[in-house]
């Protein structure tokens, strides 16, 4: 540490340049060059005080590289400081850690449970392998502010000595949980789930297909419609009150756009329902299969079907209010919708 400290701090100086001596005055060798003399010593005293302003330039300049280098000396001894105490505190870690693998080593456990195995919290898994019952047990913590969870795998050759075990747990008695499936198990649930999943599919995608030419019949039909109370009140708008007339054939359009909103909304209401039905669908696949999710899936999809049916019923029902409210006359009307309105504009 001191030699670094001395070569720190070792700068090389400089050589001080010698102040030059102060010029004798001139000799007077006559009044002639008198003045000659004079400005010749004036001269050199302005370099003089040129070299002692360098001098002085020199001189600052050398203790801010000594202020510099004391601040690196000063730097590089809380370096070393802050490096030994964190080698200090890793040596600490390191012996801690070596303390924690000798204590687990010396309490592991043997897998066949006995007086010295600890007292059970709950038991998660249970797998038969070969002639024996394997628990995935979780022990009961020593202290009650301990909140950290310990888990062991344990082997019986009975029902009874898991039961037996489970007994020894404080407080209400534990349930012992089901055999857990094996992976061909899994395997096979996961290929019937998913053979569900594809029908269910399959029939949502046909359904849609057909709500979507139904909708496009009845969006043709309600055209059809308009366009033909549209020709009646054109036919009938001589012969009648013209404002009466007016408000009818309003109201009626309002009517007929207010079903066809709402048959649009009924749509858009379906594809929200497909759009919750494939995340459900993501959701599902994902996982071991949870077959509640696929009976809701279902339920979803019959709802959608009876509302399917009612919404016809509504249509079929405003095909016979609009005949009722305009007679039995002639179907093959040539007037147009947007041609009354800029009659009704015009009036």
């Amino acid at each position: 540490m001191e030699a670094v400290d001395a070569s720190l701090v070792e700068v090389e100086e400089p050589e001080t340049p010698q102040e030059p001596q102060p010029p004798s005055p001139p000799r007077s060798n006559g009044g002639a060059d008198v003045a000659s003399q004079l400005r010749a010593w004036k001269e050199r005293g302005a370099r003089i005080e040129q070299l002692l302003a360098k001098k002085n330039a020199k001189m600052q300049e050398m203790e801010e590289t000594e202020n510099k280098l004391k601040r690196l000396l000063a730097m590089a001894k809380r370096s070393i400081d802050n490096s030994k105490q964190e080698l200090t505190e890793k040596d600490e870690t390191i012996q801690k850690l070596r303390d924690e693998l000798v204590k687990s080593q010396q309490a592991r456990h043997s897998w066949f449970v006995d007086a010295s195995t600890r007292d059970p919290r709950q038991l998660l898994h249970k797998v038969a392998h070969g002639n024996l019952l394997w628990c995935l047990v979780e022990y009961a913590n020593e202290s009650e502010f301990d909140d950290s969870k310990e888990l062991a795998w344990h082997c019986f050759r009975t029902e009874e000595e898991i039961q037996a075990y489970a007994n020894r747990a404080s407080g209400e008695p534990l349930t012992l949980p089901d055999f857990s499936m094996t992976p061909y198990e899994v395997e096979r649930v996961k290929k019937g789930l998913k053979e569900e999943i594809d029908r269910v599919q399959e029939e949502f995608r046909r359904y849609r297909v057909r709500s979507e030419i139904t909708r496009k019949q009845k969006d043709a039909e309600i055209r059809k419609m308009s366009m033909n109370v549209m020709a009646k009140q054109t036919e009938q708008i001589s012969e009648t009150d013209l404002s009466g007339e007016l408000q009818l054939s309003k109201a009626q359009i309002r009517r007929l756009t207010k079903a066809q909103t709402e048959a649009e909304e009924r749509e858009s209401d379906w594809r929200r329902k497909f759009e919750k039905l494939m995340k459900d669908y993501e959701k599902l696949s994902g996982t071991m299969g949870e077959t509640v999710l696929a009976m809701e899936w279902r339920e979803r999809y019959e709802q959608s079907v009876r509302e399917k049916q009612e919404l016809e019923k509504k249509m079929e029902e405003l095909k016979l209010m609009t005949s009722g409210v305009f007679g039995n006359g002639s179907d093959n009307g040539n007037g147009d919708l947007q041609s009354l309105r800029q009659e009704f504009a015009l009036y």
